[in-house]
């Protein structure tokens, strides 16, 4: 019994030994084959490959929203153009004429919903370069902004909301104001949530006669509305028959779309 025994130790320890050798024979020779820095380098190529497929396509899709906002900013001023000289004013002074004003955000919510619909933006706007409300701030801006309510970035007129401009385009349009809509978009105090329209001002100033796309701006994220809802945006100049800014018409991605 004693030596039944022994020996079952024996072959256990036997073939405890061999397993042991065998795994540290495995080991080595993945060692020396380089098999671990293979797996490291193939799982960082795919990464790579990964990453790069989607800054293409992200790229891509940025061309594309670029180029449609550079087709809509052109008609959009063509239109403006045509509204300001039947009324027989400079596009600078649009905002101060009521009819003209009303004429300016009618056609302006077309195209701000032609992007929303074909774009995938969270929001878009136009922005004149004063208040129609307000004639005499310094401040204030007349703007109609239209901004998606939809998390799921579904582009159907009834996710659209007016956080900002007259109510006759939420009744032309059948789309409900916001909770918090108002009449203007009011400059803060450091100037951050209109920025956007002082810097392709300038390029216009420093590259008269440029191609508009030259002009487009992307500000880093920002609160526009001091809603909570920090968005990137990209605007182009509304350009007046003389080829000067006397507004921006704009889009808004949530930063939420990012991730």
């Amino acid at each position: 019994m004693k030596r039944s025994t022994n020996l079952r130790s024996q072959l256990f320890t036997l073939m405890s030994l061999l397993v042991f050798l065998q795994s540290a024979a495995l080991v080595f020779a993945l060692v020396v084959s380089q098999v671990f820095l293979m797996l490291d380098a193939e799982a960082f190529r795919l990464f790579e490959n990964t990453t790069n497929t989607r800054a293409q396509a992200y790229n891509a899709s940025i061309g594309r929203l670029v180029g449609t906002m550079a087709t809509e900013t052109r008609d959009i001023s063509l239109t403006l153009q045509s509204i300001a000289a039947e009324a027989g004013i400079e596009e600078a002074a649009l905002y101060l004429d009521d009819a003209a004003y009303q004429a300016v955000a009618a056609e302006g919510s077309k195209t701000l919903i032609s992007l929303l619909q074909n774009s995938d933006i969270s929001g878009a706007f136009l922005m004149l370069n004063g208040s129609n409300a307000n004639k005499t701030s310094q401040t204030a801006h007349s703007a109609v902004y239209l901004r998606n309510s939809a998390t799921n970035n579904a582009s159907r007129m009834e996710n659209f909301l007016l956080e900002v401009g007259p109510i006759s385009v939420s009744q032309q349009n059948t789309i409900p104001a916001a909770i918090n809509w108002r009449l203007d978009l009011e400059e803060t105090a450091d100037g951050s949530n209109t920025e956007y329209l002082d810097k392709v001002t300038e390029a216009v100033k420093a590259y008269p006669k440029a191609e508009i796309e030259r002009y487009g701006y992307w500000a880093t994220p920002r609160d526009i509305l001091g809603d909570g809802q920090q968005v990137v945006s990209y605007t182009m100049p509304l350009l007046a028959s003389d080829g000067t800014a006397y507004g921006v018409l704009g889009i808004e991605i949530s930063v939420t779309l990012f991730t």
